[in-house]
Order: structure tokens, then sequence, then C-alpha cells
């Protein structure tokens, strides 16, 4: 299945929820802007070909990723035990960071360490929750709590701009701090069940807690533009099988009967195992991993309709 054909679904199994819940359903939209600080990176083993690679190889990561995005979601829900969906993307603006790129040897010592200025930029994301009718559990103490199922997609682009040397590093060549000396397209794809504790503070205050886990898969498209060794570009691919987690904490203050304000904070992460296989050694792949976590902050406006 590719990527259109995964996010065509879920926007028609969001769709399929309208008419079953009928007149009944209480709709509304919102938008938000959120501001995230994360680390995502890859690694590779290649210490089974030589016994002087070390165990990692490389290691590829963007630390202290600084991103601003906008968020935009549809959400329905009929009555308090009734179906409830949130269809939400998730737009990229803006972006900042570090990025480093490590070899090793045999044992662990560095061989190369270099430094760029680290982006994520084309960012798109796609989300789709889904709690049916009769799902809540109860109260508990005060909160109403409901299992739910969700999946989603979303295309990122990578990019390290502009090079200087680290601890170690053989001569670079000339490089201007916009040019791009390695980019990763990632794709990912997940899905799992989550669990809401929703709580009304007063009529026009409410406090709601979501947690998440799923399994995913991910693909990275990974070019080196600096390499010409390697082949034309994309000239790297990694797979992974995913382990992800995610958490979110939101207060909702109700300005006038039909709009709310909403304060959020976030945080997650996620793991992976899979390989790696060079377009300059095609049909040798080698172990690799994937990694990243990022926490957050949301602001948003919503109306109901």
């Amino acid at each position: 299945m590719n990527r259109k054909s995964t996010a065509f679904l879920l926007l028609c199994a969001a769709a399929a929820l309208l008419p079953k819940a009928g007149h009944a359903m209480e709709l509304s939209a919102s938008s938000s802007v959120q501001v995230r600080m994360g680390s995502i990176g890859f690694s590779h083993d290649a210490s089974s070909t030589n016994p002087i690679y070390g165990n990692p190889t490389s290691k590829l990561e963007y630390d202290r990723l600084r991103e601003t995005l906008l968020s935009l979601r549809l959400e329905g829900r009929s009555g308090p035990s009734g179906p409830w969906f949130d269809l939400a993307g998730t737009i990229g603006l803006s972006s900042d960071g570090n990025f480093r790129d490590a070899d090793f040897y045999s044992g662990q010592v560095l061989s190369s360490e270099t430094f760029s200025r680290g982006l994520s930029a084309r960012e798109y994301g796609l989300n789709l929750r889904f709690s049916g009718n009769g799902w809540v559990w109860g109260d508990f103490s005060g909160f109403a709590v409901r299992p739910y199922l969700f999946g989603g997609v979303r295309q990122r682009n990578l990019s390290a701009r502009g090079l200087r040397c680290g601890a170690i590093c053989t001569a670079l060549p000339s490089v201007t701090a916009d040019r791009e000396v390695i980019g990763q397209d990632m794709f990912d794809i997940y899905a799992g069940p989550g669990l809401w504790l929703e709580s009304q503070l007063s009529p026009r205050q409410r406090i709601d807690l979501k947690g998440e886990v799923g399994l995913g898969y991910r693909h990275v498209a990974d070019s080196h533009r600096l390499r010409p060794d390697l082949g034309p570009a994309p000239n790297i691919g990694y797979d992974f099988t995913l382990a992800r987690a995610h958490v979110e904490l939101n207060y909702t203050h109700a300005i006038t009967d039909i709009a709310n304000l909403t304060i959020g904070a976030f945080g997650g992460g996620a793991l992976g195992r899979g390989h790696v296989t060079y377009a300059s050694m095609p049909g040798q792949p080698l172990p690799a991993k994937t990694w990243e976590w990022n926490v957050g902050l949301s602001i948003g406006l919503n109306v109901d309709f």
C-alpha cells in the first residue's frame, strides 16, 4: 500500500463515521500551533563485514530539533458515551537544530565526526482516533475513561546543511552553510490502542489526558550529497519496525457558547529495528536502528457547529 492510499483510507474511515452518528453527532473544528523539541537518529552495524568497524558503525542524529507546526482538526462526538472521532492534520512551519554524523572503529573508537545545521522541512501528518458506541468504561475519581483506536501516517524531510569538523575528521570540502550535505525523506505509518481520561472541572472548564502505544513501519530514503561513490541519490535505504508511545494533557476553557481555548502539553517517542541497504552494495542489508523523542506545547481555538 502506497502513501497516498494510506492517507485516503484514513479520510474514508473518518467520513464513514458521520452517517452512522446521524444529526445527533456534535462536530467541532479547531486549529492550533505546536512548538516541539526533540531528537531523531539512525545507526547501522557493519562490523560483520570487517572487524575494524564498531557496533554501531555510524550514527546520524538530529539533536535539539526545535519545530513549529500547525494542526488542523475535525472532531465529532455523540453524547457522553456515544461514538467519537478525531481527525487531525499537521503541517510543519519552521525548524532549526543540530546534526551530528559520527563513525566508529571497533571498541567504539571515534573515527570521524562532523556537524551540520539540522532542519525538518516539508512535514505532513494525518492521524485518526476513533471510539465506538458504549466504549466508555465508567467514572473513576471524576474522570470518564474511554478506550480508543488510532492510526496515522507522516511524511517528513530531514536536512543537514553546511559542514564543520568535530573531534576528528579528514580534510573537508568547501560547503556553504545553506548547502545540503545529507538529507532523509522519511515515511511513517502506525496504529494501536489508546486510553482517554476526561474530567469536567466546571461548566466552562475541562481537562483530558490521552495515552497511546502502537506499532508502525518507517522507511527512510537517505541521500549523501557529498558521496558520489555511493551512487545516485537516494543512495541509502532504511526499513524499520517501530514501537511507539505518545501522551498528551489538555486544558480547555469555554470562551463563548461555541468557542473554546485549549492549552496542551505532549510528549512521546519511538524505537525501531530493521536494516539498511546501500545502492552501491545491493542485496547486502545491514542491521540498523532508529530512535526518536519529542516534547512540546500547543495552544489552539476550536469552534462547535
